[in-house]
């Protein structure tokens, strides 16, 4: 049990990046599928700002997985899940 533990936050940083990549390619599905009716501009600003917001929870599951912390790591996927809810759902 506490080894499973303890590779958890090393579990985590990996589902966190792999959610990041379908939250990256389902905002280019988006922006693709918007562009006609959406300036170029528009599209570019809610891309940084979408990466901007992934930033964070991935930045969490690293510092998770660098210092071995069960509470960053759950705390990084509840924050990327909340934020997924708001924004793809």
């Amino acid at each position: 049990m506490t080894t499973f533990l303890r590779g958890l936050p090393e579990r985590i940083w990996w589902v966190t990046l792999i959610l990041t990549g379908f939250a990256i390619v389902t905002q280019l599905g988006l922006a693709y599928a918007r562009s006609s009716s959406a300036s170029l501009e528009t599209l570019l600003a809610e891309f940084l700002l979408t990466l901007v917001f992934l930033a964070l929870p991935v930045w969490i599951a690293w510092r998770a997985r660098q210092d071995g912390s069960l509470w960053y790591a759950c705390g990084a996927l509840v924050l990327f899940v909340a934020m997924a809810k708001i924004f793809f759902f």
